[in-house]
């Protein structure tokens, strides 16, 4: 049962936030603190967390925590959970008990951590007991194994997973005084973004509201009828800023042989999120800027070596020889006489050019460079611009 409780909580380390805890109205003072971080900034996309939590008693700091009921966990509106995005484990509890971890797939492990339990017994058991935790994900609910060496045992727990509210419930086991019930010391897990094929087990709300953080809201209810809630903040990035205060990308650029402004082909993934400008990553190969001034934006796609093989952009002040989008697409075929149809919008700005230009209807709906690859594979192409939105 301390899995339990554990693994429950790292349900919540699947989708965490940083916790700045600003305490509400309570009965009495608090019975735990929390630290929990989003692995991205980013609105909109796939995440990881790190989690921590103490337990204590406020009237005996060296006694053993009340034990806990439930925590009810309710992420800010638009955080997202898909239990079907990556590989799911679907090992009975028997089996898990009997394989431990080697019962499922590794690709379905989502975190793992630390849990210690407390028993408040003074006497020969020891109090406290290290249990390693595995949280493995499976459809709508979140498998967590506890595994501890001395004595040698495993637990099993599964908690129920919703679109952006997760649920843990903890069993009464059987403890130390004052209430003569397993507590909980700490807990600490960890894990990165789980993602699979283009999708994703967590994703960050599609906005970073002005206040430049989400905030997810904790219910503690305890065996004693104590009910405590904390919300807890993590930090964002607001639209057209990053956390060193840089502004998107510029509202006018050049389409240069390889690049539109800062983005280039060939670039590695690390290089790209090293611009200084507000970066989403939608899916892990594709990641996308704002422009200054514009709804529009720039992205990048990156090939299966992890370099860039198409850059792409929708604001109208990026261009050459007045083709920009919005523009009409008789012009553009003006402008670069030699162009010739890749596909049925898309026009290739000259025979060795690895300039592209969008066409539908009537209207140049995107400039963009593609790399030998693309230029060669009309399929590949449109693969490429499809991951792109385009």
């Amino acid at each position: 049962m301390g899995v339990g409780r554990r693994s429950h909580i790292v349900a919540l380390g699947a989708l965490g936030c940083c916790l700045a805890l600003a305490s509400g109205a309570q009965a009495e003072p608090d019975r735990q603190t929390a630290s929990l971080r989003y692995s991205t900034t980013e609105p909109g996309s796939p995440t990881g967390s790190a989690l921590h939590v103490d337990f204590r008693d406020p009237s005996d700091p060296a006694g053993k925590p009340r034990a806990i009921q439930t925590i009810t966990i309710d992420f800010h509106p638009g955080t997202t959970f898909d239990t079907s995005a990556v590989e799911q484990c679907k090992a009975s509890d028997a089996q898990l008990m009997a394989q431990g971890a080697a019962a499922c797939p590794a690709a379905s492990r989502l975190q793992t951590g630390l849990l210690i339990t407390d028993s408040g017994s003074p006497g020969v058991i020891p109090r406290f007991s290290d249990n390693h935790l595995t949280n493995f994900n499976n459809q709508d609910e979140l498998v967590g194994l506890a595994e501890t060496t001395s004595p040698p045992t495993r637990m099993v727990s599964r908690s129920p997973v919703g679109r952006s509210t997760v649920t843990i419930g903890f069993p009464a086991i059987p403890g130390g005084p004052p209430d003569f019930l397993l507590g909980y010391k700490s807990l600490t897990t960890t894990g990165p973004p789980a993602e699979s094929a283009g999708r994703t087990y967590a994703r960050t709300p599609p906005a970073c509201p002005a206040s430049g953080h989400w905030t997810n809201s904790f219910t503690f209810v305890y065996r004693d009828g104590v009910s405590q809630r904390q919300d807890t903040q993590t930090p964002c990035r607001a639209a057209g800023t990053t956390p060193g205060g840089a502004r998107c990308l510029a509202p006018r650029a050049p389409i240069g042989r390889r690049r539109i402004g800062r983005v280039a082909l060939g670039a590695t993934r690390a290089r790209l999120l090293g611009i200084p400008a507000s970066a989403t990553t939608p899916r892990p190969s594709v990641i996308g800027f704002c422009v200054k001034h514009s709804k529009r934006r720039v992205v990048a796609v990156l090939g299966g070596r992890g370099r860039t093989r198409l850059v792409a952009s929708t604001a109208g002040g990026h261009g050459n020889r007045g083709v920009r989008p919005g523009r009409s697409a008789r012009a553009a075929r003006r402008a670069y006489p030699r162009s010739r149809r890749l596909l049925a919008d898309v026009l290739r700005a000259g025979p060795r050019s690895a300039k592209l230009i969008g066409v539908r209807p009537g209207r140049v709906s995107f400039v963009a460079v593609a790399d030998r690859t693309l230029l060669k594979s009309p399929r590949s192409l449109r693969r490429a611009l499809r991951r792109a939105g385009l």
